[in-house]
């Protein structure tokens, strides 16, 4: 099993450094930095610097502990702009660390020899991040400068080889690491039945893991895909989790592989067939949900028996064509703008004659966008059950003529949420 996650990049630059290395006690070291475009940035556009160094007691050879320093804000006779510090006899570490159009910047000078003299960082390009600097005890006069660059696999280290005299060391910018972001986990099953692999995206509310003992209830929805509909439906149960405006529930996503197959059911309509180069395999895709999902759902996770699926469009329409033909799979079924269209709109016309009579107490709520044909054709299903409803079922319509068929999924579940899964007592302790 692996952490579903998102990766946050980090952006950065390389530096152009120039040391001169003196060796007399009670010089300075200074740094001079430039912009992105090059210029040396004044002194008064630093909002913060603090300067630290350590150094060697030059009798006992001990470490004197880390000293604050005052930096000095100079202009030198050939016009660019500098930090420096007086330098004691001793110094093996100097650190500056810099606030500039609120960025943060370190430079660490590491491994001083203990009677250095002056410093000279000059036209370094400010870039966020901390560089290090080891100069592993050496003198360097009159240098003359090569380097080369050198990246590392992950990314989050760049470093420069320099020669100084022909002789060598590294200066290393290195950047906070990015951690994976987890809102929940994935797998994936090598479904039999759609004779392919098919991979599951788990949303886990932080309820679940507070005890050992809890169990929750399940959604499941097609176009569960991290670049489906997955993140924001599970932004929605996090925040009204949150918010305590409805239950919590795992959130099972089935990313999709051929959608407009898995999703529509038989059709006579020839324009029907012509959305994609396979259609009708909504029946196998129930059987994969019914006997290999689910299944697995419960092994891996502490779940309850209530089940609930939801599902938009295309998707709408095999929530709404389960619901009437296996309509004792889930508990609750949940359609936004569902594309009844489909086969000559035979589920709505059959249903005054065929609705379902589940042997247990089930939930419908469906919604509809401004889209005209699933607006007429949801409002038609509506009246059909306001008329032949059986008492087992629960059921809402829900016109939303201000949503575009675009735009109706996220509102529509907030309301569905809100009004389905109301929580109790215990959830709002």
């Amino acid at each position: 099993m692996k952490l579903l996650y998102l990766l946050i990049s980090t952006a950065f630059l390389l530096v152009n450094i120039n040391i001169v290395y003196g060796q007399r006690c009670g010089d300075f070291l200074w740094i001079s930095l430039n912009d992105k475009q090059g210029n040396a940035i004044e002194p008064s556009k630093y909002t913060n610097i603090k300067v630290y160094t350590k150094a060697y007691d030059v009798n006992s050879k001990n470490k004197i502990d880390e000293l604050e320093v005052k930096a000095e804000l100079k202009k030198l006779n050939d016009g660019s702009n500098i930090l420096s510090i007086r330098t004691i006899c001793g110094l093996i570490e100097a650190r500056f660390y810099l606030e500039y159009e609120n960025k943060n910047m370190t430079i660490i000078i590491k491994d001083l020899a203990g009677d250095s003299g002056n410093i000279i960082l000059k036209d370094l390009q400010f870039s966020e991040g901390k560089y290090e600097i080891d100069l592993g005890g050496r003198k360097f006069n009159n240098c003359r400068l090569e380097h080369e660059k050198i990246i590392s696999d992950s990314k989050l280290i760049e470093q420069e080889l320099w020669k100084i005299n022909n002789d060598n060391f590294i200066v290393t910018k290195t950047i906070n690491k990015a951690e994976p972001l987890a809102i929940g986990e994935t797998f994936t099953i090598d479904s039999k039945i759609l004779g392919e692999k098919r991979r599951i995206n788990v949303y886990i509310p932080s309820i679940y893991l507070e005890s050992q003992d809890t169990k929750l209830p399940v959604i499941y929805m097609p176009d569960g895909g991290i670049a489906e509909d997955f993140l924001h439906v599970a932004g929605l149960l996090q925040v009204s989790l949150g918010n305590q405006t409805m239950r919590p529930f795992l959130l099972v996503g089935i990313e999709n592989t051929e959608r407009r197959r898995d999703m529509t059911g038989f059709t006579e309509n020839e324009d029907d067939k012509k959305i994609a180069i396979r259609v009708g395999g909504s029946e196998n895709f129930r059987k994969f949900l019914k006997n290999e999902l689910m299944p697995q759902i419960k092994e891996r996770y502490q779940t309850t028996n209530e089940t609930v699926i939801i599902g938009e469009s295309l998707a709408g329409l095999f929530v709404m064509e389960t619901f009437f033909l296996e309509p004792d799979l889930f508990d609750t079924y949940i359609a936004f703008d569902p594309s009844l269209w489909w086969n000559n709109q035979k589920l709505v016309k059959m249903a005054d004659k065929q609705l379902p009579q589940p042997k247990l107490k089930k939930n419908l709520y469906f919604a509809s966008s401004n889209e005209k044909v699933i607006a007429d054709i949801t409002g038609e299903l509506a009246k059909i059950l306001s008329k032949h409803a059986p008492s087992t079922l629960r059921w809402h319509y829900e016109k939303m003529p201000e949503e575009k068929h675009s735009t109706i999924y996220h509102p529509a579940a907030l309301k569905a949420f809100r009004m389905l899964f109301k929580p109790t007592q215990d959830n709002k302790e």
